[in-house]
């Protein structure tokens, strides 16, 4: 019986946990700010050497340097953005992971003028103080459409 109240006790004190506010937090919120710099020296010491990220995808799966370029050469055409709205949380989950959400609108400006709006799903994993896995979800179309001459994009043509 004394085992069965122990189990059930230790058992008990595993629940997971979920923060508004975290040093996880505050290192995604880093790796976000050092983005919204084009600070990419800042931005990819974030990450572990060994992390794991996937954008868009479940199998194609991206190194920290290979992120870091695609974001730096994927503004190229963008004349200014900014994140906005954002929502975070961190879990500690049964296994002792601490995992981050974070929810915010990215709005843009292409170079030619054209505006550019998108919701941000990012979940990050964090261990010793570094991004070991990261997922971002996010809609690629109003970058396409922003991208095409108004004449071939039915949205703007309207």
């Amino acid at each position: 019986m004394i085992c069965l109240l122990l189990t059930v006790g230790i058992s008990s004190c595993q629940q997971k946990q979920v923060f508004s506010e975290s040093t996880e937090i505050d290192l995604i919120k880093s790796a976000n700010q050092a983005y919204l710099k084009g600070d990419w020296e800042a931005f990819r010491a974030l990450y572990a050497d060994t992390a794991r990220i996937l954008i868009n995808t479940w199998n194609d799966r991206l190194t920290p340097d290979e992120v870091t370029e695609q974001f730096r050469s994927g503004l190229a055409d963008i004349a200014e953005y900014k994140i906005s709205d954002e929502i975070s949380q961190m879990v500690i989950t049964d296994k002792g992971e601490h995992q981050v959400s974070q929810w915010f609108e990215w709005t843009g400006k292409h170079k030619n003028g054209k505006e550019i709006r998108t919701v941000v799903y990012l979940f990050c994993q964090v261990e010793n103080n570094k991004i070991v896995f990261s997922g971002l979800i996010y809609n690629t179309l109003p970058f396409y459409l922003a991208a095409q001459p108004d004449s071939l994009n039915p949205v703007a043509a309207k």
